[in-house]
């Protein structure tokens, strides 16, 4: 079976592609306000005017589908449904207050059944804008989501028919850890991968949607979620994941053969490859011998700084596999630029390193998603208005996940992340993040500062990865200068014993200004600390070895007054 793509005609878009842009399928929540088929995929009209060259569209919600009779899930939520006659009198579909008494899962499962009893594909719909506005659309499939396994949010708990009547092929009790709201409840309610049914369902829905869609790829999430093993079992079952994945590219080559176009096969992954094979994912082997055609290291959280791009950049030199970054929103960050959540200069300085490590571009999970984007906007900006009336009946919009319509900043944001060359002469915000779902690098914060008398070093010192050269930016006036910005509790009292080295220079952090949140948060701010080009460290202990002022033990565990080292970012100041 050939699976050369160089004798398929061009792609329909461009390629590489800069960003990837995902989306889950919940803005047919705006269908019930007017009826208006349109309203679902407008967005994709701006998205064609930044760098954005693919659209990665769920084919369902969660784990269902879309259409109707297919033989491996239902309709989004049908059988678990509210029926529309509930709510609105007589099929009346216009935007009544009684609306806003649904819980939003139930409303958006009503809009899909709408959607579909009035005639429509819904998934068909994307494939048509994307070919009106010239962008390529790939059939997204949330490998393993967790969103039935809230049981005490029974509104988001829409289980297929097939999880409730056959429980011997999910992963069950005991749930593995870190599994979320499965261990609250001691049962997981998503798939075991080590069962064959249960791939074979895959397998499935691939063949079925690449025979009823015109698609330019697939992506495969498999962020969306781990873990796919019962407790303990991911490292044995590599090699069927392996096999599974290079089963669906098999599919995938079959139906672009017949075809006659070529049809990309698209992973996205945590970010640690290391973490990964725990779970039962080889990404690394599935780059090198060419199993997948895109990678996208991202994470089940938010940007993630601490990645194996680099790592799978160098896997990519012999199969062309394509490495992009990102993820959905950012974690907590220092206010910068007029944001205060989902800080553009911290995606900057991700997708900057990216690019320079030799990743393609990036990818953006769920950012339709308001709450995924730079928020909130600076006030008393003209460019805060809208870039064109996004949606049109915006002000009927009725539930809570439907999107917000992008701003010029949103817009030029996705802009910025695909031109590396206009990243470097933007403000760059490079911060670890301090959590770690499955997958990811393990988090350098928080953490209690440790005592250099009791044996405390260099050891102890943060990493932070700046691809960028620094030293010629400042010299060039591209960059104006440098920033160090930590957020401490309970450190006010021992300030004085707070040692910080920054690349093995000393740093007086009681000359620091401050600069705070809305929230009350407070980060200590050092003006041109030595930040240079490639790997930083970051240490920040206390003198001595005398427990610090105003400690109190508590039980047997650290107790109050210990000063704590919350969030640490390195900054490049271009602006």
């Amino acid at each position: 079976m050939p699976t050369d793509h160089e004798s398929f005609p061009q792609l329909p878009y461009r390629w590489p592609p800069r960003i990837f842009f995902n989306t889950d399928g919940c803005l047919v929540f705006k269908y019930l306000c007017r009826r208006n088929a349109d309203d679902v995929t407008e967005m994709m009209v701006p998205l064609a005017d930044t760098c954005v060259d693919v659209v990665c569209a769920l084919v369902g919600i969660n784990d269902d589908l879309s259409w109707r009779g297919s033989p491996h899930g239902e309709l989004w939520g049908e059988s678990m449904g509210m029926d529309i006659g509930e709510v609105l009198p007589d099929g009346d579909s216009s935007p009544l207050p009684s609306l806003s008494e649904v819980r939003p899962q139930d409303l958006l499962q009503m809009n899909m059944r709408a959607i579909v009893d009035d005639g429509h594909d819904v998934f068909q719909l994307y494939v048509d804008r994307a070919r009106q506005t010239g962008l390529g659309i790939y059939a997204s499939f949330r490998m393993n989501d967790a969103h039935c396994n809230m049981e005490h949010r029974m509104g988001d708990a829409k289980r297929s028919p097939k999880k409730m009547e056959r429980p011997d092929l999910l992963l069950g009790s005991p749930p593995p850890a870190n599994s979320g709201h499965a261990a609250t409840f001691n049962f997981c309610w998503q798939w075991d991968y080590a069962q064959e049914e249960v791939r074979q369902r895959f397998l499935g829905l691939f063949d079925e949607t690449l025979g009823r869609y015109d698609v330019d790829g697939l992506e495969l999430d498999f962020c969306r979620h781990v873990p796919l093993f019962k407790p303990h079992q991911g490292f044995k079952h590599v090699e069927t994941m392996t096999t599974f994945l290079d089963a669906a590219r098999q599919v995938t080559a079959r139906h672009a053969q017949e075809k006659g176009r070529d049809i990309k096969v698209m992973c996205r992954t945590p970010s640690s490859f290391y973490a990964c094979l725990e779970l039962g994912l080889d990404a690394e082997t599935w780059i090198r011998e060419g199993i997948v055609d895109i990678i996208a290291i991202s994470s089940g959280g938010g940007w993630r700084s601490e990645n194996d791009v680099s790592r799978a950049v160098a896997a990519a030199k012999t199969s062309g596999t394509l490495v992009y970054a990102g993820s959905g929103g950012t974690y907590p960050a220092s206010p910068l630029n007029g944001y205060e959540n989902g800080q553009p200069a911290v995606r900057r300085a991700i997708a900057l390193n990216a690019y320079q490590q030799g990743a393609a571009g990036v990818h953006l999970f769920n950012h339709d998603y308001a709450n995924h984007r730079a928020m909130p906007v600076a006030p008393g900006d003209e460019s805060d208005m809208p870039e064109r009336e996004y949606p049109p009946i915006y002000q009927n919009r009725v539930g809570a996940y439907a999107s917000d319509r992008f701003t010029h900043k949103d817009l030029q944001t996705m802009r910025d992340l695909g031109d590396p060359d206009r990243l470097k002469r933007l403000d760059r915000c490079y911060h670890l993040a301090s959590r770690s779902p499955l997958g990811d690098y393990e988090p350098q914060l928080p953490r209690k500062l440790c005592l250099i008398g009791r044996g405390a070093s260099t050891e102890n010192a943060l990493r932070l990865q700046v691809e960028d050269d620094v030293e010629g930016g400042l010299a060039e006036g591209r960059i104006v200068k440098t920033e160090l910005r930590l957020r401490l509790t309970q450190h006010e009292k021992n300030l004085a014993r707070i040692i910080c080295h920054v690349n093995d220079q000393p740093v007086d952090l009681t000359a620091a200004s401050t600069i705070a949140s809305s929230q009350g948060e407070e980060w200590l701010v050092v003006d041109n600390p030595p930040v240079r080009q490639g790997m930083n460290t970051v240490l920040v202990v206390l003198e001595g070895t005398e427990s610090p002022d105003g400690w109190e033990l508590q039980g047997s565990g650290v107790g109050e007054g210990w000063p704590t080292l919350h969030q640490c970012e390195l900054l490049l100041r271009c602006e």
